[in-house]
C-alpha cells in the first residue's frame, strides 16, 4: 500500500502517468498513418461508398485486421489487395478469383468479360495477372468508374442515352459514328430501357477498347478504313471477345 509522503509511491505514481502519456501518444501516431483504419471506426459496409468512385474508397474488401481499397493508387494498398485477391496464394490472379472479388462488391461480369478484362491488361498472355498486370487493371477500373460517376449527374446509379454519349467521348470515343455507337450500347442494355449501371458501361468501354485495337491491327496505312474477308472478319470479332 502506497502513502501520501511515500518517495517510492510518487515515483511509480509518475511512472504510471508517463506510461499512460505514452499510450496515448503511439495511438494518434498509429491511426494517423496512411491507409491504416481503427478496428473501432470500421463499418460494414460503409456509409454511402457504394456511390463513391475507386479512389474514393470503392471496392471495399474487409478482413478481420484491417479494411483494404480496391482501385487506390496507393502502392501499400494495391499490394494487399493483390494479396486478398489471390486467394490460393499463387503470386498470380485468376480469372475466377477476380471475378468473385469485383463480384462481390457490385460488379458483375460474366467469365467471358473478366477473360476479356485480363486479356486486355495482360502482358504475358497467360489469362492471369501478375502484379504489375493488376496495377494496369487496376487503373483501368479507377477511370472508367470515375466516368461514370461523373456523368452520373442524378446520381441514380445509370447513365441514359445522352450520358452515354457524352461519357464515351470524355473516353476517347468522340470519333465513332453515333449510330455504331447506339448499336453497341444495345448489345450491353438487355432491358432495352436506354439505361446502363456501372458494369454495363464498364464493359462496353472495354469492348470498344478491344475493337479498336484490332482494328488498328488490320489498318495498317492508317486510313481509318478495312477491307476483311470472311476469316479474317471471324479472327478480327473473335479479338473483342
Amino acid at each position: 500500500m502506497c502513502f501520501p509522503r511515500s518517495r517510492q509511491c510518487i515515483h511509480l505514481c509518475a511512472i504510471w502517468r508517463f506510461v499512460q502519456s505514452l499510450v496515448i501518444v503511439v495511438k494518434k501516431v498509429l491511426t494517423s498513418i496512411k491507409g491504416i483504419i481503427p478496428l473501432e471506426q470500421q463499418g460494414t459496409p460503409f456509409p454511402g461508398t457504394h456511390k463513391k468512385s475507386p479512389l474514393e474508397l470503392n471496392f471495399l474488401i474487409k478482413t478481420q485486421k484491417q479494411t483494404l481499397i480496391m482501385g487506390s493508387n496507393d502502392a501499400y494498398l494495391l499490394r494487399e489487395n493483390f494479396r486478398m485477391i489471390d486467394a490460393d496464394n499463387s503470386g498470380i490472379i485468376s480469372p475466377t478469383e477476380l471475378q468473385r472479388a469485383l463480384g462481390s462488391h457490385g460488379l458483375l461480369f460474366s467469365l467471358q468479360t473478366i477473360s476479356l478484362l485480363i486479356k486486355q491488361h495482360s502482358t504475358r498472355g497467360t489469362g492471369t495477372l501478375d502484379f504489375s498486370e493488376y496495377q494496369s487493371l487496376n487503373n483501368f477500373l479507377s477511370k472508367t468508374q470515375s466516368d461514370f460517376a461523373k456523368f452520373d449527374v442524378n446520381n441514380d446509379g445509370k447513365l441514359g442515352k445522352a450520358e452515354v454519349f457524352k461519357a464515351l467521348t470524355a473516353a476517347g470515343f468522340g470519333d465513332c459514328d453515333s449510330i455504331a455507337i447506339e448499336e453497341a450500347c444495345k448489345s450491353f442494355d438487355p432491358s432495352r430501357d436506354n439505361k446502363i449501371g456501372a458494369p454495363e458501361y464498364m464493359a462496353l468501354v472495354l469492348f470498344l477498347t478491344s475493337a479498336r485495337k484490332v482494328f488498328e491491327q488490320f489498318d495498317v496505312g492508317k486510313t481509318n478504313s478495312v477491307t476483311l474477308d470472311m476469316n479474317q472478319f471471324i479472327f478480327a470479332a473473335s479479338r473483342t471477345r
